[in-house]
Formats: structure tokens, sequence, C-alpha cells
């Protein structure tokens, strides 16, 4: 008898020994990223951002962020709906939408960031010229802008007036009373006055599954599938060894090279309701984006509602809407609509 309980008692521990030993395999292939040898093991969990969505508490990830692309963020809603820049004030949406999720860090590269950008409004500006320096604490340009200083490229002249347009959208100082009265503001990196049209062909690709979609150049029209949007930099080098800005597509123009042109075909921003304004403006409608063009040193980039909706450029004396973007830490918590 003693020897039959002697048995049963070692099977047991045996059993348990087992047991523990396959949960502690299964924890450690949790954070196994190497898959290349031959024990293979799983990649560890996508990091996420937390969000309470009709009262459910999800998590945001790589696989699963177009479905909550859009939102409107209930828990960042600025009492300022006016931004005094210089002697000038200008008038914005206080309504804000999840835009982006930075899960690659290709605009910070220290953290996954949230962007947050505000509703298009009817009221159009002109765009300031400044000449602040562009440094990390307070002009964004190379952070949203990556391309144009990536290794291996040279970037454009400071002092063309694209340039010195797209420094005042994304110099910090202009826009931070925007913080003001926000829920979240413990939890805000910096507030600009547009996104660029990297973030914005980034977020639009995004939100309708067109990643990794071929670059098509055919005509577009109100019944054609979306297709993918794209942009280049550099593009040209004129006479001076200047690069002026991007060139975007798709587009099916007879000057275009590759389905690279100044601006983008017809309804290539196509309208969705569900959104709102944030990528096809509304009617009559049209929003700066934050980088200069390649058509030539006056040139800013923008979206426009004619057409169907498409990117275009314009001298940045002409007036279009202002829609302010907010980067968030990724410890935040959001709670969308």
């Amino acid at each position: 008898g003693k020897a039959k309980q002697a048995k049963e008692s070692y099977e047991k521990s045996v059993k348990a020994e087992d047991i523990a030993m396959q949960e502690l395999l299964n924890e450690m292939a949790q954070y196994n990223t190497d898959n290349s040898g031959s024990g293979g093991g799983t990649t560890k969990p996508a990091e996420g951002i937390t969000a309470t969505v009709e009262g459910k508490t999800v998590t945001i990830t790589k696989d699963n962020v177009a479905d909550y692309l859009g939102r409107v963020v209930t828990n960042y809603v600025p009492t300022a709906t006016t931004v005094t820049v210089g002697t000038n004030t200008y008038t914005v949406s206080n309504n804000y939408r999840l835009y982006y999720i930075d899960f690659e860090k290709k605009y910070n590269k220290d953290e996954v960031s949230v962007f947050l950008k505000a509703d298009c409004t009817g009221d159009f500006y002109s765009l300031g010229q400044d000449t602040t320096a562009s440094t990390a604490d307070n002009v964004k340009i190379k952070a949203l802008n990556p391309s144009l200083y990536k290794d291996g490229v040279t970037s454009p002249v400071a002092s063309n007036p694209n340039m010195k347009a797209v420094t005042w959208l994304l110099n910090t100082n202009n826009w931070n009373s925007l913080k003001t009265g926000a829920s979240l503001a413990d939890k805000v990196n910096y507030v600009v006055g547009s996104p660029s049209v990297e973030m914005m062909m980034d977020s639009y690709n995004t939100k309708y599954g067109l990643t990794n979609g071929k670059m098509i150049t055919d005509t577009l029209t109100a019944s054609t599938d979306r297709a993918r949007l794209f942009y280049q930099y550099p593009t040209k080098v004129n006479k001076f060894g200047e690069n002026y800005g991007y060139e975007v597509g798709p587009s099916n123009e007879s000057s275009a090279k590759n389905g690279y042109d100044y601006y983008t075909s017809s309804y290539s921003v196509k309208t969705d309701s569900k959104v709102d304004s944030m990528y096809y403006p509304g009617d009559n409608q049209r929003y700066w984006l934050a980088s200069p063009s390649a058509y030539n040193a006056s040139r800013v980039i923008y979206v426009l509602h004619y057409a169907g909706g498409y990117v275009n450029c314009s001298i940045s004396s002409d007036d279009y809407a202002l829609c302010p973007l907010v980067s968030l830490k990724s410890t935040v918590s959001l709670q969308l609509q």
C-alpha cells in the first residue's frame, strides 16, 4: 500500500512539474522575437494604446487601428477655438479625431506617439512666414517631414517662402494655447498648425487598408475604388542645387513621371461621412498640409474638395483652413466616440 501511494504521489508531482514547465515555456515564447533559429518561437505581443469605446475597454494595435481612426476623441476638447499668432487671430475647431498612431516610430524615434487632428472649419487663412531656426524643441519640420532630412538627400533651403510657411505651421510656440482646458493636457507632446503630407497619406492609407496596395495611375472617378496615396522626395534639383519639396501621386496627368506629379488625380482623396473632414475637407473647403511642394519655392501642399478631392499645391499667401495636429504620449488612455 505504501508503495502504491508513493507511486501515485510521484506521478502527480511529475504531472505538476510538466504543467509548470509548459507554462514557463509559453511565457518565454511570448518574448522570443528571434524566429530565425531552429527552435522557432513567437513574437512578443504588439504594442497597443488603451481606449474606451462605447463603454468598453479596447487595445488599439497595428492590426486593428484602422477601425478606430476617425473617431472623435471625447477627452481632448480644448476650450480654445481661436489661436493668436503675432497680430492675427485664427478660428479652429475643438472637435478632434484619432488621426494616426505611429507604431513604426517614424515621426518620433523615441516612442510610439498618438496623433489627433482637428476638423476643418469654414474659416480660411493665409499662412504666416516664420524664420525661426528649426530645432527639436519648437519647430517640427524634421519630425513631421522625415523624407526631407533623411540621410543622403539635400533638404530644401530654409529661406524659400514655402519653408518659411511650413516653419510657421510647425512652430509649436504658435499653437501652445490649444492645450488649454484639455483633460489630456498632461499627455500632450506638442501642437502644430496642421499635419504634413507624409502623415496625411500614411493615415489615409492605413484607414482604408491601402498601405501595401499597388501604385495606381489610371483615371480615378467617383465610382473607382480608393487608390493608395504616395509621395517622394527629393524630386528635382535646379541649377542652383536646390530641392523644393514633395511630388505626390497617384497622378494620371501627361506630365506625371511614374505616377508622381505636383498634384494628385481627381477623386484621389475621397469623401467619407464617417470621419467627416479628416481627409476630404468638405464642400467648398480646403486645408493646408505642412509640407513644401516641388512645384516651386513658394508652394505649400494642401487638400482641396474640388474634382472629388485631391492633393494640390498653392502659394502660401492663398486662403485655406487650419486643422491643428496634436501629438500625445503613448501612455495616453483615449475615450473614443
